[in-house]
């Protein structure tokens, strides 16, 4: 009677303990799924609420410090650098973590600690296009250009599609061509191609010329430029100029390709 009792009472004690857990788990699963609902309303209170239903979420706190640096109305630099300070505290792996960091140490004027944040963001993802660029830009903020370059030409490196925009930038901070083809773009030749598309809009004739020489300076026997064409808009007259491969083939021929690409940007009218 007394072994029936016992085994009565294991039993009832496993079924409170498996209502206990159950009730647990689908206590978390709510608090969790209410978390992820505020976190996704972007919104200060709901994004507040998200950390405080889920403190332990680094997410969470990432997307509060976002809303701390980028709201245009409500931004608070202080307050990001608390909260991706949270986010980075709880996941020192996170990359954006450290980014958002670094970019929100710069915005609240403290240049130390926001290298150190980009530099942590290399550590944990050395082979970044985005942390490469982000850094590089910081660096060139400061006018370390070298070690910029440096950086901007590995983000290139992995992002071709970076390329335009890096020689912009890194143009309007040291207008010295030759040392931004040497140091910022890789010799890729779709790369080349976008760099002289976007001087030639930007009404850059002169900068898209030097990119061209080199272009062909780097391929001297390429002659993969036959059967192309390099469509490049002039935003100031509307007009399309279409350059054949013919043109870019002949050019090579007489070693003279800034000059034969001069005569047809004319011809034109850009």
């Amino acid at each position: 009677m007394i072994s029936r009792l016992s085994r009565s009472a294991q039993r009832s004690a496993l079924v409170l303990a498996a209502f206990l857990v159950a009730a647990l788990l689908s206590y978390f699963s709510v608090r969790n799924a209410r978390a992820d609902h505020f976190a996704g309303l972007q919104t200060r209170q709901a994004l507040e609420r998200a950390t405080e239903l889920e403190p332990g979420d680094a997410r969470n706190w990432y997307l509060l410090g976002r809303y701390w640096q980028f709201n245009l109305e409500d931004s608070d630099p202080s307050k990001a650098v608390h909260a991706y300070q949270t986010a980075v505290s709880l996941d020192p792996r996170s990359t954006v973590s450290w980014l958002g960091l670094g970019s929100a140490y710069e915005s609240a004027g403290d240049l130390a600690h926001a290298r150190e944040a980009f530099l942590q963001a290399k550590k944990t993802y050395p082979l970044s296009a985005e942390v490469a660029w982000q850094y590089g830009n910081f660096l060139l903020r400061q006018a370390e250009f070298e070690s910029a370059f440096a950086e901007m030409r590995r983000a290139v490196e992995s992002d071709p599609k970076r390329g335009a925009e890096a020689f912009s930038r890194a143009f309007r901070a040291e207008p010295d061509v030759d040392r931004i083809l040497n140091r910022v773009l890789p010799p890729v030749r779709d790369v080349y191609f976008d760099v002289i598309g976007d001087q030639i809009a930007d009404g850059h004739t002169e900068n898209a010329l030097k990119v061209w020489d080199r272009l062909v300076t780097i391929h001297p026997r390429w002659i993969g430029l036959v059967g192309r064409w390099l469509r490049v808009r002039s935003h100031r007259r509307g007009i399309f100029l279409a350059l054949s491969g013919d043109l870019a083939k002949r050019a090579i021929q007489r070693r003279c390709p800034g000059k034969a690409l001069r005569r047809s940007l004319l011809a034109a009218g850009v």
